[in-house]
């Protein structure tokens, strides 16, 4: 088994966003990763001084997101996880700033 809270990147990969974005609040926007094929289920969070779930349970590998006009400003990096074992996930490799 894999230790509690183990970052395994070869696992999930976030291949968009790429780079570092500011999304605005009521705008969409995809987010799509890959991933070894033994995992199926997906939960994607964004992770700031407040943690939004966007999605649980997903069986895709690409969500597209409309930022609710109630979501907080600030800077937030994106989190996948294993929906199955959720001690299996990826942080993004950049901020995300919601204006």
């Amino acid at each position: 088994g894999v230790p509690f809270g183990t970052i395994i990147p070869d696992l999930i990969k976030i291949t968009k966003p790429s780079a570092a974005e500011t999304w605005t609040r009521g705008t969409s926007h995809a987010i799509t990763w890959t991933s070894l094929s033994r995992v199926t289920r997906f939960e994607i969070q964004l992770r700031g001084s407040v943690v939004y779930t966007l999605v649980q349970n997903l069986n895709s590998r690409s969500f597209t997101w409309t930022l609710p006009q109630s979501i907080s400003t600030g800077t937030y990096r994106l989190r996948i996880l294993n929906a199955e074992n959720p001690n299996e996930y990826i942080d993004g490799a950049f901020d995300v700033r919601i204006n």
